[in-house]
């Protein structure tokens, strides 16, 4: 078994930081799905607790590997992104070891398949996460970091399953995230992955990952912004090929990281904000 904290870095692939916003705000786009919306329309304003609408994990056949060749299947987003429900709370800087020491958890998580990109909301104590929350209205915005547990590592070059660093082949010890000479990248494929832990960290590191918007109960205007995407999903091996010339970088932790740049407290104002854009 392999724990990795996969980093996302924030502004790839067009991503933008997105403003906190009021959930009444949050108004349907493209590209978000009903399904979400839904779910945000449920969600009641109270005292004690904050929302947060996370743009997490993005496909490989997509958006490529992150920066540690970590590389995340369509098919493996769909059949376990789930597990950030069942398993999944929220930390300072993956000091995870007891979720009652957690500043909140993950409510809900959906997989966009027009964004290809799985999308949390989140449920943060205000007084266990105050001073983040404060950051976030000073613009000083920390990012997100996913914690997973994987079976084993795949080598996308010779098919080599690893169950610890030490199993490793010497593409992945010697040449992860290089091209090579045919032009396919070296990545880590996480076939299976289980998703525990959600932090906050201070440096940002995939593609879409950001704080999305952020829904607390305040009386605050915001936006969402776009973040654009492919359309069409090649198979892993032409994917592979296709991002070669992307620059990527991870490591067998792995972490999903973003910025925030507003803070709002309505889940309302969240769906009416997505749809006037």
């Amino acid at each position: 078994m392999i724990e990795k904290e996969i980093f996302f870095e924030y502004g790839d692939n067009n991503s933008e930081v997105l403003q906190l916003v009021h959930p009444n705000n949050f108004v349907k786009t493209a590209e978000y799905s009903q399904v979400l919306v839904d779910f945000i329309k449920t969600l009641k304003e109270r005292v004690d607790k904050t929302y947060a609408l996370v743009n997490a994990l993005s496909a490989g056949e997509f958006y490529g590997s992150n920066r540690n060749g970590d590389y995340f299947p369509e098919g493996a987003l769909k059949e376990y992104h789930k597990t950030f429900e069942a398993l999944g709370h929220v930390y300072r800087h993956h000091v995870n070891k007891d979720p009652k020491k957690s500043m909140g958890r993950v409510m809900f998580s959906h997989y966009n398949p027009e964004m290809h990109r799985v999308e949390l909301i989140l449920e943060l104590d205000r007084k266990k996460s105050e001073d983040i929350l404060t950051r976030l209205d000073k613009g000083d915005l920390p990012a997100v970091s996913m914690g997973c547990r994987v079976p084993w590592d795949e080598c996308s070059i010779c098919g080599n399953r690893a169950k610890t660093r030490k199993e490793y082949c010497d593409h992945l010890t010697k040449s992860m995230n290089k091209v090579m000479s045919g032009g396919q990248r070296v990545v880590a494929i996480n076939r299976m992955p289980k998703f525990f832990d959600l932090s906050v960290v201070l440096i940002p590191a995939d593609k879409t990952a950001g704080f999305l918007s952020k829904v607390a109960g305040y009386k605050k205007e915001g936006f969402i912004s776009k973040v654009s995407a492919a359309v069409t999903a090649p198979s892993l091996d032409v994917a592979l090929q296709k991002i070669a010339e992307q620059d990527t970088y991870a490591e067998i932790r792995k972490n999903v990281e973003a910025k925030v740049d507003c803070v709002s407290m309505d889940p309302k104002l969240l769906i009416r904000n997505s749809q006037s854009r």
